[in-house]
């Protein structure tokens, strides 16, 4: 998870400025990517895991 979890963030980022794009404004790829992220924190802790310290702090 080490690995592939900090490289699937930077894929989430290069992608925020088609969310901000969208006619919902600025800043909804921002608060889409917090709750996917908070989302998968949930699901990681269920699992025994967490997400590397470097993306969550």
């Amino acid at each position: 998870m080490d690995s592939w979890y900090p490289d699937a963030l930077a894929a989430v980022d290069a992608f925020l400025p088609v969310f901000d794009a969208a006619p919902v404004g600025s800043g909804g790829g921002e608060q889409a990517k917090r709750r996917v992220v908070s989302a998968t924190a949930d699901i990681l802790e269920l699992a025994g895991l967490r997400a590397p310290v470097e993306v969550t702090s």
